[in-house]
């Protein structure tokens, strides 16, 4: 499958477009990565060692075989323990997927590593639930999560396996939804790490939305590489709701609906409420 590919003008105006991205501080941040390495971000070599989260969700299973698939990655992928809810339902996907992948793609893909660890901390759990606003949610989380890749990245050396490139799984769309599932936060984070760590090797960054490859989409893209090469997304696990069947009206199974509807393509999971995206569209958070 080929991805759709942009220039940088219909990237740059996609990002203004999107009302969490901070263009000029974007710029800003490329631009001190740029003086510190003379590239912004540089697409690994094939057999290149690389981590990924998974989550057990639709994006990140079909982010981890794209990039096993396309690029010929080494993948190190670490799944977090963090007190979710649904993590029960998340860990069965994972699994499910690291017996596909083993199958399937071989040496590049290494079974994951469960990180156990409470995002956000037990002690304010409640008390920042209470209080998530738009736009910010669980505060600083996915640099949280972000941090313990990199940890996980740095600790494989003790194995031999030098890896210095963090995967996420960020789409376009999320530029409406969280400050941290940007293109600005991933940048943001880039410097972030390449600071902390004293090296300028390290990238974060996402696929999907790695525009220094000319790419900037949504989930429906996804879903049609998933579909194309047989990925069975039916079997990942979306909803964050406590129940074994997907709610159907939470905001991550509107989003999931609403993807499998622009790419065209039958979604094969249970909803309670079966209703398409566009009768539940009180429910999003664009």
């Amino acid at each position: 499958m080929n991805f759709p590919i942009k220039n940088k003008e219909e990237i740059e105006n996609l990002i203004r477009s999107r009302s969490k991205e901070k263009i000029k501080l974007l710029k800003d941040l490329e631009k001190c990565l740029f003086n510190i390495r003379g590239y912004i971000f540089k697409m690994p070599k094939p057999g290149t060692p690389v981590v990924v989260g998974m989550s057990g969700g639709a994006d990140t299973t079909t982010t981890t075989a794209i990039l096993m698939h396309e690029f010929g990655l080494v993948v190190y992928p670490f799944f977090i323990n963090r007190g979710q809810r649904v993590y029960k339902y998340e860990k069965e996907s994972v699994e499910f997927f690291s017996e596909l992948f083993s199958k399937r793609y071989g040496k590049l893909f290494h079974r994951p590593i469960e990180i156990s660890v409470p995002i956000p901390a037990s002690e304010i759990k409640n008390d920042l639930t209470n209080k998530l606003r738009h736009g910010v949610g669980h505060p600083m989380r996915n640099s949280i999560i972000a941090e313990y890749g990199v940890q996980y990245a740095y600790s494989l050396e003790n194995k031999g396996v030098h890896a210095r490139d963090i995967f996420c799984s960020v789409v376009s769309s999320d530029g409406n939804y969280m400050y941290h599932s940007t293109l600005t936060a991933l940048r943001s984070q880039m410097l972030h790490i390449v600071t902390d760590m004293g090296d300028p090797e390290w990238q974060i960054t996402s696929i999907a939305i790695e525009k220094e490859l000319g790419f900037y989409f949504d989930k429906d893209v996804l879903v049609k590489w998933a579909h194309e090469y047989k990925l069975p997304l039916e079997k990942t696990r979306t909803c964050v709701e406590s129940g074994e069947i997907h709610c159907g009206i939470c905001e991550c199974c509107y989003d999931r609906k609403r993807s499998f509807e622009e790419a065209g393509i039958p979604d094969r999971i249970k909803y309670e409420d079966a209703r398409p995206s566009d009768l539940l569209k009180s429910k999003s958070i664009v």
